[in-house]
């Protein structure tokens, strides 16, 4: 399955018009938490998961 990474500080929308014509499921990442690991296992997981 495909997978789109998005940032919250970034509108969704332009992703979501995307997911819509590739059927890519969109997946909210923050690469600028403090709890850096935490954060590149969510990461790690979504992408094996899909």
């Amino acid at each position: 399955m495909k997978v789109i990474f998005i940032q919250p500080e970034f509108d969704e929308r332009n992703a979501e018009t995307i997911s819509k014509q590739t059927g890519a499921k969109i997946i909210s990442i923050n690469p600028l938490n403090y709890d850096w690991d935490t954060e590149m296992l969510h990461v790690t997981k979504a992408l094996i998961t899909q």
